[in-house]
């Protein structure tokens, strides 16, 4: 059976369809699996022997790191946007 084989612009693709998903539904959840999938074609154009396994690899764990990241952030800093008569 023929191996499926990815190359670096399937990733930045990717990337791009996810940052279309990201304008047609807004909450900066797409915009960062996107951000993943970008650099994991950058990883794979430096270096093309990476196996499918881990590119996918890298971009789930990526992606949830992230999402995780931004998610803590902007609850971080969620608070601080108020305007000051609602204080």
């Amino acid at each position: 059976m023929a191996e499926l084989e990815i190359v670096f612009w399937n990733w930045w693709v990717l990337a791009l369809i996810l940052l279309v998903v990201e304008l047609l539904a807004p909450g900066f959840f797409f915009l960062w699996m996107a951000a993943s999938g970008f650099i994991t074609g950058c990883l794979l154009f430096l270096i093309p022997a990476i196996g499918m396994e881990l590119q996918v690899a890298i971009f789930s764990v990526l992606s949830v790191v992230l999402i995780t990241a931004w998610k803590l952030y902007s609850k971080k800093t969620s608070h601080n946007n108020r305007p000051s008569f609602i204080k």
